[in-house]
Formats: C-alpha cells, structure tokens, sequence
C-alpha cells in the first residue's frame, strides 16, 4: 500500500473504532474522502528505519491552478548514504485505478487524450511518464469548468469523488540495488476558479526533554539521549500549520473546518509509545499530538551510537511535510 493512503487508513481506522459518535463525521469530511476503501487488513508500518522506505510524497503546490506546475518531492530513508544510487521512475494518470492492481492507470494516454478534448480541452495532455529525475513536475492543462463537469458527469464511465478537487494520481518508484519501493499519492486540481490551494503543513525542530531540561536535536547529532528509558520527544508544529477552511457540514450546508494533523514517527533505532498520533480539532490537542515517547535500545543490542528520527505531518486535504534531526545515544548501558 503506498505511504500516503496507509497513513490515512491507519487514521481513520483508529478514530472510528475508537472515539464517539462526533469523531467519525469530522474523520469522514477529509481522511475517510481520501480513498479508504483502498485499506487492508494490514495498514500499520513499522516505525524502524532498517532498509530502504519511501515514506512520503509531497506535491508543491498541493493543489496547482490551471497552467501552474507542481512539484512533486519525495522523503526516502535509505541506510546507504549514496544518494546517487537511487533510480526513479515517475507517471501520472487522470483515473486513480484500484489498489488491488497496485493503482496502475486503468486508461491509455490516447484514450484519455481523446476523452479529455471531447470535454472541452484544449491544451496538450501531459504525458503520462514524468521522467527519472530525483523529484518530478506536472503542469495542470485541466480549466475548472472542464473538471467541474467531469465531477458530475463521471470520466471513463467512472464517478469522480471531488470532495477536494478534481483528483489525479501521482506515482513513483524508487530503486536501490535490489531494493524496490513503490509511492503514489492523489492531488486535486481545482474545480472552481480562484480557489486557493491548500498549504503544506511545515514542522519544525525535534527536541527531547532531559534532566537539565528540554534540548533541540539537530543533523549533527549533538544532544546525548540515553538508552532504556522512554524519552519524551517533541516535534514543533505552530497552531496555524492546522488551517481552517470553508467546506461541507454534517447537514450539507457550508461550515468553516479545521484541517485534521497526522503525524507519524521513525527511527533508526528503538521504538515509540505510539507509532501514529492525531490532532483533531477539539478531540485530540496539538500537545498530544506533537509528543511522543522513544526508548532507544541497549548497547548490547545495538551498539550504534546514533539514531535518525523522521517525523512527518500531513493534514487532511493533500498537505504533508516532516523533519528530522540526528541523536546521539549514551555509550552504556
């Protein structure tokens, strides 16, 4: 399953199992919108960083306005620090296609082409392979009013779900040796013109709290965190990286929202009390969400003496960001 729709299910699936009655409608306006019923029995990733991952995909902008160009940057761990061994591959498609087929385009770029003129088009169509460079861009050819129809109409004989947008699919796969790791993740283009794209949630630092107080990690590994003990960690999110927008209410009419926050954790070593932890507007606070407990392992198990925290943030509509930092780890115990 790609990052993107595991998080997203993993989400969803422990609010709604979870939380009352009042916590399924606001899931049910974004994350639940994003594609869940893509979601197996499996949806919970490790957080150990031991081999090569592509844990996210972030297009920026998130939402590209006709003629605008996306770019589309993906966050890889690999434990190999040549880079230059990666090769990519990148493609789009205007249909989302089914998890079950591991998201391949269901149409041909000739057949969607056509479909897409009779609609009203009349830029060329992208093609559908994006190249093999590191990062990868999509120029949004689509008028509003074009997708808007489509919304309604249906594309291929398919319903489209716009609840954000009209959605394409983006993928990716990264290779490494033998090592393969396949990424897609879905942007909606807009359906109405002047719409405001959404914007990619920013963290900040990632700080851990010690006896002599709370220290801020950086890439060099300065701060000495010790072994066998939970230590509390912080990612630094502003209130304001959680925007409220206008969209649908529980009765259909419109309602100002606030956008849901994902935040999801990785090491190279140890483990986290909670794999996965949410900010829900008035349900689950941000404090919460942007701490968590790590408990890095024993000398004698892994006598490594640093480990790489990665923490990525994504919101409900698309957005998504992270950071990381480098922590020493004690020599003993």
């Amino acid at each position: 399953m790609n990052p993107d729709l595991r998080f997203l299910c993993w989400a969803a699936k422990t609010a709604l199992a979870s939380r009352a009655g009042a916590v399924a409608p606001l899931l049910a306006l974004g994350l639940l919108a994003a594609g869940l019923a893509g979601c197996g029995a499996s949806f919970d990733s490790p957080t150990l960083l031991t081999k090569l991952r592509l844990l996210a995909l972030q297009a920026e902008p998130v939402n590209p306005a006709p003629g605008d160009t996306t770019t589309l940057t993906p966050l890889v761990y690999s434990p190999s620090s040549a880079t230059a061994a990666l090769e990519w591959s990148w493609s789009w498609c205007p249909l989302l296609g089914q998890p079950d087929d591991g998201y391949l385009c269901p149409i041909s770029y000739d057949d969607a082409s056509a479909l897409l003129a009779a609609a009203g088009v009349t830029a060329p169509v992208p093609a559908f392979d994006l190249g093999a460079d590191p990062t990868a861009s999509f120029t949004n050819p689509f008028p509003p009013d074009v997708l808007a129809t489509l919304c309604a109409d249906g594309f291929d004989g398919q319903p489209v779900d716009c609840t954000n947008g009209f959605p394409i699919r983006l993928s990716v796969r990264v290779t490494e040796g033998a090592a393969t790791q396949l990424g897609t993740t879905v942007v909606s283009l807009p359906i109405a013109a002047g719409a405001v794209s959404n914007a990619n949630p920013v963290p900040g630092a990632l700080s851990v709290d010690l006896l002599a107080g709370t220290e801020t990690l950086d890439d060099a590994g300065s701060v000495e965190v010790p072994r066998l003990q939970d230590n509390v960690l912080h990612v630094a999110i502003d209130d304001s990286q959680a925007e409220t927008y206008g969209g649908s209410g529980l009765d259909s009419g419109t309602a100002t929202l606030r956008e849901t926050l994902l935040v999801s954790w990785f090491a190279e070593r140890g483990g986290f009390h909670d794999a996965r932890t949410l900010f829900i507007d008035g349900v689950e606070s941000l404090a919460d969400a942007t701490s968590n407990k790590w408990n890095p392992p024993a000398a004698r198990e892994d006598a490594a003496p640093t480990s790489r925290l990665i923490v990525v943030v994504r919101d409900d509509r698309g957005g998504v960001g992270w950071t990381s930092a480098t922590a020493s780890l004690e020599p003993t115990p």
